[in-house]
């Protein structure tokens, strides 16, 4: 008999606030730790701060919100210029 694999790790969920027309992210990612999801918050938010420069998006009050799935927050991060 087959066992199916069943992922102990934690499911994080990363949401820009403040920002119009933006679904949120109700897939999430399994990483292993709230370190690693601040990580990838970090991550997530220079590309967001790169891709504002290029596209000249308002960044102002913009912040990316990472929660676990335990309904946690884990971080808060503004996306600002000084981030890149």
């Amino acid at each position: 008999m087959k066992r199916h694999s069943v992922s102990c790790m934690p499911r994080f969920f990363f949401n820009i606030e403040n920002v119009e027309n933006l679904p949120p992210d109700l897939t999430g990612e399994e990483l292993a730790s709230d370190e690693a999801a601040r990580a990838r918050a970090a991550a997530q938010v220079r590309e967001l701060v790169r891709e504002g420069r290029l596209s000249g998006w308002d960044l102002a009050g913009w912040r990316l919100v990472v929660t676990a799935d335990d309904g946690r927050m884990v971080a808060v991060l503004p996306v600002n210029l000084e981030v890149v």
